[in-house]
């Protein structure tokens, strides 16, 4: 029998009714980690794409482990990440709560 995962209502959506801009995050974990990046990326697509940036970064600097020259940019790739991450939770933020206040449809 599975365990039951006891979980906290999110404040921002019982106070506003709105989606917040984290909603569906802890989802999309759990569905990355089962192997299933599809429904990872329609819960919340900042999940798949800090995989994908830590997977990037992590090759890099294995690359540069093994060949014993560090791969310059850090800091430049890491000001793009970031924008990039906050770009991704904004979209999505946005998209999920027109869904739901102009279309009337309910992602989550």
């Amino acid at each position: 029998m599975a365990a039951a995962i006891l979980s906290l209502p999110c404040l921002f959506r019982l106070f506003t009714g709105l989606y917040c801009p984290g909603c569906g995050g802890t989802r999309a974990v759990l569905a990355l980690l089962s192997g299933n990046i599809r429904k990872s990326f329609f819960y919340h697509p900042f999940v798949p794409y800090m995989a994908a940036a830590a997977a990037v970064e992590g090759v890099l600097w294995l690359a540069g482990r093994i060949f014993g020259k560090p791969v310059k940019g850090f800091e430049k790739r890491y000001r793009l990440w970031t924008v990039g991450a906050l770009l991704v939770v904004l979209a999505n933020w946005i998209f999920k709560n027109y869904m739901l206040i102009v279309k009337g449809t309910a992602l989550m």
